[in-house]
């Protein structure tokens, strides 16, 4: 009698167990956030790239940067959450923030835009898809960030990035899962990484300080993840500083999703 009661009650467990799976199986992945929908998604973080200079001898330019720099202040008080703000450094007048590779950065976005126009500042939004030359006044810059934003304030991305950073007693780094939203699969997409640091004065606050080497996905299908690691980076105490990751096209011409994390130095 106890050995029929065991296989009756183990038949009906399995069953059971079987009924669960079958179920969830059928379950409708209507979720937005579900990487399994096909039709998830997330909301787009729009990425803002300005190139500026701040050194003193650009007598007559000095002051169109610190137009632009104060009303990136206040745009991004605007748009907390939904923007994220990088100051490239550079310029034909040594800027002892500047580095050569945010040089090549700019000479990138004007190639692709077929461009001649140079300056500072310059500013450009999910890399070549919107642009602002020039600041008059911080009522006018701001004005024409607004208005380069309005096409992306509801849009919204197939990507989403989450990062992890990795701290020892000397160094520090960062991992990155990107998965794939929506129904289709992307190909030949780009990570990267760009430090920055507040240097805690009005016109120094979102200081680019390193571009790590892209990462490329060859193959990255939809509903699946992949994990990226920047190289580490030694440890600066009593620093305010973070990273900008982003996933864009192959040509780093359009950026799809960003986001920016904290290191907690």
């Amino acid at each position: 009698m106890l050995n029929l009661r065991f296989i009756f009650n183990r038949t009906i467990f399995i069953f059971y167990c079987f009924f669960i799976i079958t179920s969830c199986d059928d379950i409708p992945r209507d979720n937005p956030l579900d990487p399994k929908n096909p039709a998830s998604y997330r909301s787009q973080i729009v990425f803002v790239e300005a190139f500026v200079n701040t050194n003193p001898v650009l007598a007559d330019s000095l002051p169109l940067n610190q137009y632009m720099l104060s009303a990136l202040n206040q745009f991004e008080d605007r748009h907390e959450n939904k923007v994220v703000i990088a100051e490239y450094h550079r310029g034909s007048y040594s800027d002892s923030l500047a580095r050569p590779e945010f040089d090549l950065l700019y000479d990138k976005y004007l190639n692709g835009l077929s461009s001649s126009l140079r300056g500072v500042p310059d500013v450009f939004l999910n890399s070549t898809l919107a642009r602002i030359t020039g600041a008059s006044s911080v009522e006018t810059a701001l004005t024409r960030l607004e208005t380069a934003f309005e096409s992306f304030s509801t849009a919204i991305s197939e990507f989403t990035l989450e990062p992890e950073i990795i701290k020892t007693d000397s160094q520090v780094e960062i991992e990155v899962e990107i998965a794939k939203l929506g129904n289709s699969d992307a190909e030949d997409i780009v990570m990267k990484a760009v430090l920055i640091e507040d240097l805690r004065t009005p016109y120094l606050q979102r200081v680019a300080r390193k571009l790590w080497d892209p990462e490329i996905i060859p193959s990255l299908p939809n509903g699946e993840t992949r994990t990226v690691t920047f190289s580490a980076i030694p440890i600066k105490r009593d620093a305010d500083r973070f990273v900008i990751i982003t996933v864009s096209s192959e040509d780093e011409l359009e950026i799809f999703q960003a986001i920016e994390v904290g290191l907690d130095e």
